[in-house]
């Protein structure tokens, strides 16, 4: 599902679904890997939060103060993404705009990001039969932090679990059209909520604590206000949070393209062939890829999962 296209969202009155506003064009720049995008969010698509299908992604979300339903339809064939979006009023409606084109990386120009990264023969293949990959950004800043932070040394699945047993524990349900769903809770939720009896080490419950209460405080924002260079030192100051979560916490929440996270071992893996590189020769060998390393690591992460696959 490579193509050249457009994403549309439409705005849905939740009170009369009948009701439908004047769509939205949100059109991609360049080439785009619609499947590579709805692979990533499958792989990691939390129950009661998130749908994937084979063209589509859903989710809840807590917009302007209650649970807001969101739908983006992608359609390879006429290059186009649709959103249904119910009962928004006009501040949300912009504040979804933006989740939108950061969720789905619909701004920046997956042709110059590939002649850039094919100049390394050892991407020059992947890329010509993957043309338009682009970086899966954060629907939720603060969602993709916590989840970060579950899925430090344990596999994605894990990671997912904990997740789930959050929302379960945390998380008010929602209606969409007769259908209960459940929204994400929000870092004022988190901050004073007994984490305890989760299945992971109580020291990572304290580190999800510090992160909800700096959200809560305004000491980190995951929502674009504060670029890279600023929010990784933030991050790396709450005890608990390492290099890899706060590189790859900022990879999907700032759009920064050039992240890096070198920690990480199924990039060192792909990286290395036969033996992983260590992280110091994992950032000397990414030079080459500068200023486009996050859109390097989507693509080495996939190719990882495609051998993964072969062998099962």
């Amino acid at each position: 599902m490579k193509t050249k296209g457009a994403a549309r969202l439409r705005e849905d009155a939740a009170a009369d679904p009948a009701s439908v506003g004047k769509p939205v064009s949100l059109t991609f720049a360049g080439a785009v890997d619609l499947q590579g995008l709805l692979d990533f969010l499958a792989t990691r698509a939390l129950p009661g939060v998130e749908e994937v299908g084979s063209s589509h992604y859903a989710r809840t979300w807590q917009g302007g103060g209650r649970g807001v339903r969101i739908r983006v339809d992608l359609d390879a064939g006429a290059g186009a993404a649709r959103a249904h979006i119910h009962a928004v009023d006009a501040s949300c409606r912009a504040d979804l705009l933006r989740r939108v084109r950061r969720m789905f990386d619909i701004d920046r120009d997956g042709c110059i990001i590939d002649a850039a990264l094919a100049c390394d023969p050892g991407m020059a293949a992947d890329i010509a039969a993957r043309p338009g990959v682009r970086v899966p950004g954060a629907f939720d800043g603060f969602e993709t932090a916590v989840r970060a932070v579950l899925g430090q040394q344990v596999s994605v699945a894990a990671a997912r679990t904990l997740a789930g047993r959050l929302v379960d524990r945390f998380a008010d349900d929602a209606r969409d059209h007769g259908q209960a769903t459940r929204a994400f809770p929000p870092a004022e939720w988190l901050a004073g909520a007994d984490l305890r009896d989760f299945g992971m080490p109580q020291s990572r419950c304290d580190t999800l604590q510090r992160l909800a209460v700096a959200a809560v405080a305004g000491d980190i924002d995951l929502e674009g206000r504060m670029d890279k260079r600023e929010l990784v030192p933030a991050l790396r100051a709450l005890k608990g949070i390492g290099p890899w979560t706060a590189e790859y916490i900022a990879m999907r929440c700032t759009h920064d393209p050039d992240c890096f996270p070198a920690e990480d071992l199924v990039l060192r893996r792909e990286m290395g062939g036969d033996v992983a590189l260590s992280a110091a020769q994992a950032r000397t060998h990414a030079e080459r890829w500068r200023p486009w390393r996050s859109y390097a690591v989507i693509r080495l992460w996939q190719r990882a999962a495609r051998r993964l696959r072969t062998r099962s």
